[in-house]
């Protein structure tokens, strides 16, 4: 297809239409993709949710205690244990990119959408990646977060943001879960707390002097 400046101009003349058309249609797709209460994955309007396999490579990561989760075993425990050692994570990416007509049009009239004024509401709309517009923060909850910033929400997720330039960012389960010798048992997280703590017999801690009792 040979894309023309007159045919760009057409396209824009049609650019209020077609953003409410969208946006209903996004609208629908938010509403019927939120998770439900008890989801493990963050509350988001973000239809670019990709939660990525979480499982134990090795049968027998029980075996190791809880001490393998922690120090120096870590990163080999995100490779071979991950859900024994609560690694598990969530990664989403908000609406940071181009929505094209033609697949090609973005990148193809760059030149033209990205540079000239007549083009600025449609580019930043239509091809913000490309044209370099895409907001440079993560959003989350109807906050907005900056490169490599941390926070919290409520005791569900940790979260950074991981890619500000894309908008994505890096949600763990801010209480980890793990297995814990059959001798001991777990109690409630204590008040101003999050997280639930393990109580085991004394040789047990000593055994095991690695054990985690998280901080929140």
């Amino acid at each position: 297809m040979n894309i023309t400046k007159a045919w760009i101009i057409c396209t824009v003349a049609l650019f209020q239409t077609v953003t409410l058309s969208i946006a209903a249609v996004q609208t629908t797709v938010a509403t019927m993709s939120n998770p439900q209460e008890n989801s493990s994955v963050p509350t988001s309007t973000t239809n670019y949710i990709t939660e990525p396999p979480c499982f134990d490579k090795l049968n027998n990561c029980g075996d190791y205690g809880n001490d393998v989760c922690l120090g120096i075993f870590h990163s080999w425990a995100f490779e071979n244990c991950k859900r024994h050692c609560g690694m598990c994570y969530t990664t989403v990416q908000n609406g940071c990119h181009d929505k094209e007509f033609e697949p090609t049009i973005c990148s193809s009239k760059r030149d033209v959408i990205c540079t000239d004024a007549a083009y600025t509401a449609y580019a930043e709309v239509y091809c913000q990646k490309t044209c370099n517009l895409c907001p440079g923060v993560c959003s989350y909850g109807g906050q907005t977060y900056k490169q490599d910033e941390r926070w919290f929400d409520g005791c569900k997720f940790a979260c950074v943001c991981e890619d500000a330039m894309i908008g994505q960012y890096k949600c763990y389960n801010l209480c980890p879960t793990y297995r814990i010798p059959e001798v001991c048992h777990w109690n409630a997280a204590p008040a101003g707390y999050c997280c639930r703590r393990p109580e085991c017999p004394l040789y047990i801690y000593r055994l095991y002097d690695l054990i985690y009792i998280p901080d929140y």
